[in-house]
Formats: C-alpha cells, structure tokens, sequence
C-alpha cells in the first residue's frame, strides 16, 4: 500500500507501509 499525503506524521506512516 502507498499513501501520499502532505501531513509529517502521516509520511512517517507512509513510510512504514512502503518498508
């Protein structure tokens, strides 16, 4: 799963999910 969003603490989240 990939999610973009403009939010800091959303990245980080984002990031976890790309590995």
């Amino acid at each position: 799963m990939h999610v973009k969003m403009h939010n800091l603490e959303t990245i980080e989240f984002s990031v976890d999910l790309t590995g």
